[in-house]
């Protein structure tokens, strides 16, 4: 910690493990507003070996060219001071300075991006209320496309152009996946929750093992080693189910997954692979059904009873 600073004045502060409390030189009227500059500085370190997300390392992951964040569920705290609760909602401005040459890819909205004495800094603007742990910053080598869905969308893809040396189409799958995806939707859920749409496709790697990952990243769906047009409209249906309408505790993280699941089905029905009534059947005709009724005697809300 390097200071703390409340309505622009030094304040003192003691810290729990995890826990920051910060005491202002004076009072705050109550119901007054005010403002807190936690100053810090270190270097994030990646979780290993969690059982959260099955084993796979997650969070800030150093990267050949930069850095990867995914860090659904507790990992924000790791690179951000901050509240780690999904019920504790922010605007967020990311205001990221890279060496010159890298690039920053981000939630929201591209508000500026300067160079100054061999430095890049890149702003990118989140104005809808966020969850933290649909926050992220992707650094390295991006390629952009920016445009609007057909139904008039405001959509930004930055692509690791690594992507592209197997697949030439590799831009094209994401941006116009991430299109047609949005629109449906809409059209299926009601008017897009936020500004902009889109997706981070990288091809992320740690200790040099390429991370399958995708996360539902606010505006901008996080992907690695992701090919599958099903895992993007999943990722887009979570804006609705998720990230719009959050929930208030971890333990109700089913009711997410569980509505951009069903969004998978309906996803195969307008693709016609099938209709939703039948996926449904044909997810779990591969499990052992000797003892279906095994399956109710877990818990919803304790997901990690599995």
């Amino acid at each position: 910690m390097k200071g703390i600073e409340v309505n622009d004045q030094a304040a003192t502060f003691t810290r729990d493990g995890q826990e920051l409390v910060s005491t202002p030189s004076s009072g705050i009227p109550a119901g007054s507003t005010f403002k807190v500059n936690v100053r810090y500085g270190g270097v994030p370190e990646t979780i290993v070996g969690s059982p959260i997300v099955f084993g796979a390392p997650y969070g800030f992951i150093h990267t050949d060219d930069g850095a990867f964040m995914g860090v659904e569920p507790n990992a924000t705290s790791t690179w951000i001071r901050l509240n780690d609760h999904p019920s504790d909602k922010a605007t967020w401005t990311f205001r990221v300075t890279v060496p010159s040459g890298l690039e920053v890819i981000s939630n929201g909205t591209l508000v500026s991006h300067k160079e100054s004495a061999g430095k890049s800094t890149w702003v990118w603007d989140e104005p809808h209320p966020m969850a933290n742990y649909l926050a992220t910053a992707g650094i390295g080598q991006w390629e952009f496309k920016t445009g609007s869905t057909p139904g008039g969308i405001p959509e930004t893809v930055g692509l690791d152009p690594v992507l592209k040396q197997s697949n030439p189409t590799a831009m094209d799958f994401f941006y116009d996946t991430t299109a047609e995806a949005t629109d449906l939707w809409t059209e299926t859920f009601g008017p897009y929750p936020f500004d902009s749409t889109g997706a981070i496709a990288d091809n992320a790697t740690y200790n040099n093992q390429t991370i399958g990952f995708s996360l539902e990243t606010q505006t901008r769906p996080l992907y690695s080693a992701v090919r599958s047009t099903g895992t993007i409209a999943h990722e887009l249906a979570h804006q609705w189910f998720g990230d719009s309408v959050s929930v208030r505790t971890w333990k109700h993280i089913w009711l997410n997954e569980g509505f951009a699941s069903f969004a998978q089905y309906l996803w195969d029905e307008h693709l016609g692979v099938r209709t939703a009534h039948q996926d449904f059947p044909e997810q779990i005709s591969g499990l052992d059904l000797s003892n279906f009724f095994q399956v109710w005697l877990h818990t919803p809300a304790k997901p990690t009873t599995w």
